[in-house]
């Protein structure tokens, strides 16, 4: 894998910012400094439906007293970014980007086009918010995005449009987050959970609820946001949906090659994930 880092965090400097409101403000100067990224980012809050308001209470808010982490962050995350460019020994076929910023709150990580090559953005403002600024948080999260890359590869970048239900977004995340424990040799999870054992002990005991819960809201946008959004939560965990993915993939695995599983049609995404939770909820 070929990986070019773009690199704006140097560029933050909100010194002069004495409350949450002028953070935003200064903001939305500094993102301008990338047209592309700050259209990216825009949009998405459009599409999401998202205000203002409730941008700067829920990341510039939280977001203002950590700033002073910035720096420690930054080191770390350029070492593991770094530690990846050395490592051309996977996937040496595919050019990816890596784009280090400050952003509105869409993600501590996500993956996009950006420059026209397949990249993983890197939100400063939510890894802070959300404690992620390990360095075996940053693999997982680096690593989870690459497994989104690794998909689309197997796929030939082929995602119909019409691909948006839970269903979906189980499947996809759940494969992205199968590679990431292939990548790393292990299924740590810490980067969602904080504490792990606690999480899978309460999964495990609620895997029924959860199940017939997610069959029932295959098409709901609030369960949507608690089960794989950063800000919400179910029953008191964040990001349920990324675990249950994973297991859904395990399941899969038992019986179809990851290439098969990579390029499900939604017929048979719809299939197989419907049938995993029924018999688990029954």
């Amino acid at each position: 894998m070929q990986i070019r880092k773009i690199e704006y965090i140097n560029q933050f400097k909100p010194t002069n910012c004495s409350d949450s409101l002028d953070l935003f403000k200064y903001w939305e100067k500094y993102i301008q400094i990338d047209k592309e990224l700050e259209t990216k980012l825009k949009l998405q809050n459009l599409s999401d439906h998202i205000e203002n308001t409730e941008i700067i209470f829920n990341v510039f808010t939280p977001l203002f007293p950590v700033l002073n982490r910035t720096e420690k962050l930054n080191v770390i995350c350029n070492n593991v970014i770094d530690t990846l460019i050395n490592k051309r020994d996977f996937f040496q076929d595919i050019e990816v980007n890596i784009v280090l910023y400050f952003g509105n709150g869409i993600g501590a990580g996500w993956y996009t086009s950006y420059n026209d090559k397949p990249s993983i953005l890197l939100g400063f403002e939510n890894i802070l918010i959300l404690n992620w600024d390990s360095k075996q948080q940053l693999e997982s999260l680096i690593f989870h995005e690459i497994g989104h890359i690794v998909h689309d590869y197997y796929r030939n970048n082929v995602i119909a449009s019409n691909y948006n239900n839970i269903f979906f977004k189980l499947y996809r995340e759940g494969f992205a987050h199968f590679i990431c424990s292939q990548i790393q040799n292990h299924d740590n999870f810490s980067e969602f959970m904080g504490n792990e054992k606690e999480f899978k002990d309460w999964f495990n005991n609620q895997y029924k609820v959860i199940c017939f819960d997610f069959l029932n809201n295959i098409e709901n946008k609030n369960f949507n946001k608690k089960v794989f959004g950063s800000w919400d939560n179910y029953n008191g965990y964040k990001q349920v949906g990324y675990y249950l993915g994973f297991k859904i993939i395990q399941e899969l695995i038992k019986t179809y090659t990851i290439q098969e599983i990579s390029n499900f049609s939604k017929e048979e995404i719809d299939k197989y994930i419907g049938n995993i939770l029924t018999t688990a909820s029954t």
